[in-house]
């Protein structure tokens, strides 16, 4: 490709709003965190009116503090707007002038250019117009969520759906991890880093292209050539390197066909083609076809697939957007807990563990990911000023933590499965590596080869499983991401004799881990269960006195029909001997007769 002189070169209206949308990130982390703070003040749910009006009372504060937080940061911003305008404008303008020396025309620099210099603050005065307004449109919907999320945790709880303490819980992620938006009044909403960064590049690129058509005008230049870059959108694709004839000449590409004046044609949303002038006989073309069959080929390689730099940059996007949702998740998660205390204040330091591991996983996809496309990290696209050194600590921390229960699952032996791609809430990783740390030790080669699987089922009722083909433990990723949810949900079994007496969710682990030792020593679980109808005095064999004598000194969930039969017995009996502080005699005598104990 020829090195010419160029106006904006396509990487540099890719940064040039960099400045502009860290100030705005600091105002999206300032918002997360006021509404989690503003949830976690709203109070114990009791009258719906009462309710009501202290979301109305709560979201009037929230508007004016926004308010206060747009002042404060515009005055630094319409700084950072102006240095970006000014700086695109001189860069520009000293590559126009490089090239109509070229062509024997002296062009002035552009603060000696009276008609750039008024094509340039009139933009600038009109960016920084659009700034304020998105902003000012900032504040309202960051209130309409805030109402939004108050009023679905009204609904789940007056509904019998969810305890007060998970709606709020819940609430405060959805909206912490949301981000800031901005209601346009078409209706559409964007992210407001999205919003501010699509104003300045748009902004910077339609005024150093209004700069160039004034000159063009002046000297009387009519054709055009566009920049072209790797990555272009498809439909910018066709046009790009391509000559431009503005009065529509013969040839040539004409306005209409690069969609120029229209946001999605040329100079318009988020596009990084700029134009050149271009005289006959004197200019010389800066692309071949060959050069811009290669910018627009599948020539990127990821994961065994081939992808054009477009499709590469939009999935680059995408991982840099969960980052950042994710980021903003943890500054309002973080901001909660300081005003929590108890119960509430261990679900979000989990909930911050949790993202915290997921947080990791993704920079370490997008590590990946760049490594193997030859592209860089953006930092710009994934920072989250509120997401500081503190709180980038206690991820970090959690994160630790939770991989160590890992590492000490597999120095037991245990191989993990499908713990990489969905997180478990950390407080049952916990107790789920002291259980079988604990089975280690007591049963060292029934725990060889043994899988911990983190699956799914449909059903949430469905705990877990054992699968005796591919020796594997499997936990339903439905209920394991909840501590709260799955100890609930295993005590109501509990309260109806569904599982055993004096056994919490913790003894869902032993459980499974009976079917395990069950299957790998050959138990025959059928004249175990005839054993101990002898010994507890229920006589021969029936299948009625089977069940009720499981029923009465074990759970009725022991009585499940299994093939082999009776094998939800010694689970059973595995759940209450490790988990009860009160084993029964029942349960001691079953595992004694199967050699466990």
């Amino acid at each position: 490709m020829r090195s010419v002189i160029r106006m904006l070169t396509p990487d540099y209206l890719e940064h040039c709003a960099d400045a502009v949308i860290l100030l705005y990130q600091r105002l999206d982390e300032a918002i997360a965190r006021d509404i989690a703070r503003r949830l976690m003040k709203m109070g114990e749910v009791t009258d719906t009116a009462r309710w009501q009006a202290e979301q109305l009372q709560h979201a009037g504060r929230l508007y004016d503090e926004v308010i206060a937080e747009v002042a404060r940061y515009s005055g630094m911003t319409q700084e950072a707007v102006r240095k970006a305008f000014e700086d695109a404008g001189v860069k520009s303008m000293d590559a126009e002038i490089e090239q109509y020396l070229q062509a024997g025309i002296n062009v002035p620099p552009i603060r000696q250019n009276e008609r750039a210099w008024n094509i340039l603050q009139a933009a600038l005065k009109k960016t920084s117009g659009e700034l304020l307004n998105l902003t000012m449109t900032t504040a309202l919907e960051t209130q309409r969520r805030f109402i939004s999320a108050c009023t679905l945790a009204e609904m789940q709880v007056a509904g019998g759906f969810l305890s007060y303490q998970e709606a709020v819980r819940r609430a405060i992620r959805d909206a912490a991890g949301e981000g800031t938006s901005v209601l346009y009044p078409s209706g559409h909403v964007d992210k407001l880093d999205v919003a501010v960064r699509r104003a300045v590049v748009t902004g910077v690129n339609q005024t150093c292209g209004k700069i160039t058509e004034s000159l063009a005008d002046e000297f009387e230049c009519d054709l055009m050539e566009i920049t072209a870059h790797a990555g272009a959108r498809p439909s910018h694709a066709v046009w790009q390197g391509q000559i431009v004839s503005r009065s529509g000449r013969r040839g040539y590409l004409s306005l209409s066909d690069i969609g120029y004046g229209t946001g999605a044609g040329f100079q318009g949303w988020n596009c990084r083609h700029s134009w050149n002038p271009f005289f006959e006989g004197i200019s010389k073309r800066s692309y071949t076809k060959e050069d811009i069959e290669a910018l627009n080929a599948k020539d990127v390689p990821y994961n065994g697939g081939m992808y054009t730099e477009y499709e590469i940059s939009q999935m680059q996007r995408r991982m840099e957007r969960e980052i950042r949702a994710t980021r903003r998740e943890l500054a309002g998660l973080d901001e909660a807990a300081k005003f929590s205390t108890g119960k509430q204040k261990a679900n979000l330091q989990s909930d911050f563990a949790q993202s915290s591991v997921k947080l990791k996983r993704q920079e370490a996809k997008l590590r990946n990911f760049t490594r193997q496309t030859d592209r860089r990290v953006d930092t710009s696209r994934v920072q989250v000023m509120g997401f500081g050194r503190s709180v980038s600590q206690k991820a970090v921390q959690q994160n630790r933590q939770y991989q160590r229960l890992f590492e000490k699952l597999e120095s037991c032996g245990f191989r993990m499965s499908g713990f990489d791609t969905t997180t478990i809430d950390p407080r049952i990783l916990s107790e789920m590596a002291k259980a079988y740390s604990k089975m280690a030790k007591k049963y060292p080669e029934a725990c060889k080869g043994l899988t911990l699987r983190y699956g799914f089922s449909k059903d949430d009722r469905v705990f877990g499983w054992y699968e005796s083909r591919g020796n594997e433990i499997v936990f339903n990723r439905a209920i394991y991401g909840d501590k709260d949810r799955l100890a609930n949900a295993y005590a109501e079994a509990v309260d109806t004799n569904q599982f055993p007496k004096g056994t919490d969710w913790r003894a869902l682990f032993y459980h499974e881990f009976g079917h395990r030792y069950s299957d790998f020593n050959h138990v025959n679980n059928m004249d175990v269960v005839k054993a101990m109808e002898q010994k507890f005095g229920y006589g021969y064999h029936t299948k009625k006195k089977a069940e009720e004598l499981l029923t009465q000194k074990l759970s009725s969930y022991s009585t499940t029909i299994t093939k082999p039969q009776y094998e939800e017995a010694i689970a059973e009996c595995f759940g209450e001997w490790y988990n009860s502080c009160k084993p029964r005699d029942f349960c001691k005598e079953y595992l004694k007769e199967v050699g466990a104990i």
